[in-house]
């Protein structure tokens, strides 16, 4: 078989004539993020469904635009007394706080329903306490006698105490808390509170903050927070840990306290001190997370420079009963054990995802995750892709790999992805917590990937790597948004992108191109027709007689261009990078040439008929787990996700459609 068959079908064929050195295990067709999805996103869901309902006396459902919300919380000292069995806990909160370009009427304090407040004050102003029990959390609002003029900064005090009720979220059975002896999970908004403007509470800007964290525990349990590690002292019975988040960070990322009986592996080979934890008495699993996370951590680091810890680095695995999926957060990063259902390497795949969140979105946050989740989850899932091949696949085509690994995100996004609003949301797109499973999926994990990875190839490698470093360079610790990418971008490639991002990112379009050619002395002559007159940029590929392949970036103008493509040899073939697939449908001028050589013959035919029978078999939103190296969409010819007689059938017609030589 000749290589210029391995078109789109290189995503497919390659895959399925090679052997990888770790089998994708797993369930078949169906990732264990079915159900996860919702139990990640269930505090800003519950927080969504909180507004809508009044609970901070306020009915709004229209987003609140902008880089910059009028609460701006500078600094937190938290010191927490807890008793992870029984969830008696008593605490107090200085929290200093600055009116950012409006007044501030005060403060919005979510914890969990067992909690009260029994002391309240601010520094220089007279306030007032109004609370609302809504389960499973309590939303105790602080309001300022006088509003807090613009600019002007003041320190409240807070003291709360009693028993941590550690109640689910209703809408996807998400857990406040949990509570007990060998392990107790206490995310924020448990004992460590969230903060919301009760005036504008759905403003979704970028404010971020740092803290001081104190834990009390019984002195005989072990206890890990959120942040890096200072010290623990045992003394009078209670073991005190102390932890700093010395960086501006997110107050909407969340920051955890883990007690209980903990078992740790140390991580080798780290400047900086790194330690996995776990329930004890641990299990095999906690030794390969252990291991997996020198090459992640390499990886990152590689990627997007040191880590920005000096004392520690904390990776927890999360048990699958405390119904968390995993993230990350300022010197930590988790991940349930609900992924070792993938198999070996999806689950090492996600732990890369997750600690990659380190930098996308903790490090290096977005403006505004509610607008956009492209430079976040859209980083990380591609992320995830580029450290998978590099350490598993490295012996293999980087461009056929990628594209057989965007195939089935690609096939949700043509099935499922047109009610999936664009990347970058409009004040009339609707709100990411109101999406399903799916939509949101698609919209912050597949379409986010796909879209960085066309703009890689349509850029260039080099122009995209030199503005990644800008931006992981200039936007640490203070936000970006994609237009800032796009800034860097233009500067590093040397050229406008605003048709790219008005086209995918601020808006959702699948252009059709069409590829006919003629081969000369020089190489060949291609004309690229295409569905609108919107200027595009792709990677051109020339399939050579003698095996070899040769790559040009074409600029495509109006509605058809022709250009001259010389060669060094031969051309057999025209064809696009098949990684350009996922966001364009490109055919050839010649009906059923599906190897792009201008020839519908039996090259063609057989390169479906091995792949009879095939079907793509997945939850809509499941692409990233769906590793079906075996289905080629091209040979899906009534678009059914079924490769069947019929295919072959409309395909057999075809044969006679020859180009000239």
């Amino acid at each position: 078989m000749r290589a210029a068959l391995l078109r789109f079908g290189a995503a497919a064929l390659v895959g399925a004539l090679l052997t990888p050195a770790v089998s994708y295990a797993g369930d078949g067709h169906v990732g264990p993020w079915t159900g996860l999805a919702d139990r990640e996103r269930s505090v800003d869901q519950f927080l969504r469904q909180a507004i809508d309902d009044g609970a901070f006396g306020v009915v709004s459902s229209v987003r609140i635009a902008g880089r910059s919300p009028v609460l701006d919380c500078v600094h937190a000292t938290h010191v927490v007394r807890l008793d992870p069995v029984s969830g008696e806990a008593s605490a107090s909160l200085d929290l200093q706080l600055r009116a950012n370009g409006q007044e501030l009427d005060g403060v919005g304090i979510v914890f969990d329903e067992g909690l009260r407040v029994t002391a309240a004050s601010a520094d220089g102003r007279d306030v007032s306490l109004e609370d609302v029990s809504y389960s499973p959390t309590r939303i105790t609002t602080l309001r300022f006698a006088t509003p807090l003029p613009t600019g002007e900064t003041t320190v409240i005090h807070l003291a709360y105490e009693g028993t941590l009720a550690c109640g689910a979220f209703a809408a996807s059975a998400g857990v406040v808390c949990t509570k007990g002896e060998s392990f107790g999970y206490f995310p924020q908004q448990a004992v460590l509170p969230s903060f919301v403007d009760p005036r504008r509470p759905n403003e979704t800007a970028l404010d971020t903050m740092t803290r001081d964290i104190e834990i009390h525990v019984p002195a005989n349990v072990d206890v890990v927070a959120t942040g890096e590690h200072v010290d623990d002292i045992v003394r009078d019975g209670e073991r005190v840990s102390r932890w700093v988040i010395d960086q501006p960070l997110s107050r909407t990322v969340g920051t955890y306290v883990l007690t209980g009986r903990l078992g740790h592996v140390t991580v080798r080979d780290r400047q900086v001190p790194t330690t996995l934890f776990f329930p004890a008495p641990g299990s095999t699993v906690d030794s390969r997370m252990a291991a997996w996370s020198v090459p992640v951590l390499d990886f990152l680091e590689g990627l997007a420079g040191p880590l920005p810890y000096k004392q520690s680095l904390t990776l927890v695995r999360l048990p699958a009963t405390v119904r968390d999926p995993g993230t990350a957060s300022f010197g930590m990063t988790l991940l349930s054990e609900s992924y070792t259902r993938v198999g070996e390497l999806l689950h090492e795949e996600t732990w890369a995802h997750e600690n990659s969140h380190l930098y996308w979105g903790i490090t290096i946050p977005e403006s505004n995750s509610h607008d956009s989740r492209l430079m976040s989850e859209g980083l990380a899932t591609l992320t995830q892709l580029d450290y998978t091949w590099a350490r598993h696949f490295a012996n293999e085509d980087r461009d056929a790999y990628l594209a057989r690994r965007f195939v089935p995100m690609a096939l949700d996004l043509r099935n499922a992805g047109m009610v999936v609003p664009p990347i970058q949301l409009g004040l009339n797109d609707g709100d990411p917590s109101s999406m399903d499973s799916t939509r949101f999926m698609l919209w912050a994990y597949f379409r986010t990937a796909a879209t960085l990875d066309h703009l890689r190839v349509s850029v260039g490698e080099e122009s995209f790597r030199n503005a990644l470093d800008d931006y992981a360079r200039e936007c640490r610790w203070i936000g970006c948004d994609p237009r800032d990418f796009q800034r860097m971008l233009e500067r590093a490639a040397h050229t406008k992108l605003d048709a790219f991002f008005d086209r995918w990112v601020t808006a959702n379009t699948r252009p059709e191109v069409t590829i006919d050619f003629t081969r000369d002395e020089s190489g060949a002559s291609a004309t690229f027709t295409k569905t609108d007159s919107q200027p595009m940029t792709l990677e051109v590929w020339l399939g050579l007689e003698d095996g070899r392949r040769e790559t040009q970036r074409v600029d495509l103008q109006g509605t058809s261009t022709t250009v001259q493509l010389p060669t060094t040899g031969r051309v057999r073939s025209v064809s696009l990078n098949p990684r350009h697939d996922v966001l364009v449908e490109v055919h050839s001028a010649v009906r059923g040439d599906l190897d792009f050589d201008g020839e519908s013959d039996g090259l063609d035919l057989l390169a479906c008929t091995r792949l009879l029978g095939r079907k793509y078999a997945g939850e809509p939103g499941s692409g990233l787990w769906n590793i079906d190296e075996t289905f080629d969409p091209r040979c899906d010819r009534n678009g059914n996700l079924r490769i069947e007689q019929a295919d072959l059938d409309e395909l057999a017609s075809n044969f006679g459609s020859l180009k000239p030589q």
